[in-house]
């Protein structure tokens, strides 16, 4: 899936999760890097969510390439710059890319 140029993003006041969200065939897609304070210290810190739900190996590594993509395409001034670099930082860790 191609994320448009035109996507949401925001930090949650959890403690530091950050999402990105756009609109794709007509819904919302959303993508949750939970860095929660709760999350610190178990295995749930910096894992990401799809629409609510783990994602699986080969949707990770989707993500990773659609993001990846993205940032070639955007502005070096688009406020969400960061928050995608962040994730795409988590998802190459995970991934040894």
């Amino acid at each position: 899936m191609s994320i448009p140029d035109r996507f949401d993003c925001a930090v949650a006041m959890d403690g530091g999760s950050l999402s990105l969200a756009w609109p794709a065939q007509g819904e919302m897609v959303s993508y949750v890097l939970n860095r929660s304070i709760k999350a610190r210290g178990t295995s749930e810190f910096e894992a990401v969510t799809g629409n609510g739900c783990m994602l699986s190996i080969d949707d990770e590594r989707q993500l990773l390439n659609d993001l990846l993509e993205l940032l070639r395409r955007l502005d070096t001034t688009n406020g969400c710059i960061d928050i995608v670099k962040e994730f795409v930082s988590v998802l190459r860790r995970r991934h040894d890319v």
